[in-house]
């Protein structure tokens, strides 16, 4: 069979991870208003959702879709350290329903918000999960650890909560979602094609 026509979307500020955001900006400059979000390493953690911007070719890939990557193409995952570094993760989706959300809540007006699930998790949980679904039987490959890397990462969403936010998205859903997004568009996008006979 010959390769579809590519799914991945360009690289660019218009794709539908940057949407909410862009939109939220334009809505807030025009009514006047900032609202501030507070997005660094921790705030928010890593959001689990392989988007068609994101580089999988990085020196050191997003975590959840390097191991994923590794593991559908039968190589072991690589962990970094002993892989008891904790990280919060949460699903984009969540993150962007909440830019939308405070745009309709005054209460939100010049604040800032940590966004994040409330829950962290070991790297060898997430390779546990991972090796759940997709059952390859592959054992970690353990590297030096990376200098500069926080122990844990954990937001306190209190406040998020007060406003009638919640995360919707388990990390096992989210998992479940971006195992799927790779199968069936990353790694089919990446395969050798073959050559399609010319029809006479």
């Amino acid at each position: 069979s010959t390769c579809p026509a590519s799914t991945r979307m360009p690289s660019s500020t218009s794709t539908w991870f940057n949407r909410p955001v862009i939109f939220a900006a334009t809505v807030a400059r025009r009514r006047g208003v900032t609202y501030p979000l507070a997005f660094n390493r921790a705030t928010p953690p890593p959001a689990h959702r392989p988007r068609p911007a994101q580089d999988f070719r990085r020196v050191i890939p997003p975590v959840m879709s390097a191991f994923i990557l590794k593991m559908l193409s039968g190589e072991p995952p690589v962990i970094y350290g002993d892989g008891e570094k904790r990280r919060d993760f949460i699903y984009v989706d969540d993150v962007n329903r909440f830019h939308l959300m405070v745009l309709g809540d005054q209460r939100t007006d010049g604040q800032t918000y940590n966004i994040g699930s409330g829950v962290n998790y070991s790297v060898n949980e997430i390779v546990a999960h991972v090796e759940a679904m997709v059952q390859t039987g592959l054992e970690p490959r353990h590297l030096d650890d990376l200098p500069g890397e926080a122990d844990a990462t954990l937001a306190d969403i209190k406040n998020e909560r007060a406003l009638g936010w919640a995360p919707a998205v388990t990390i096992e859903e989210g998992l479940r979602r971006s195992i799927a997004y790779i199968k069936n568009h990353v790694l089919l996008e990446n395969r050798p094609c073959r050559p399609v006979a010319a029809s006479l």
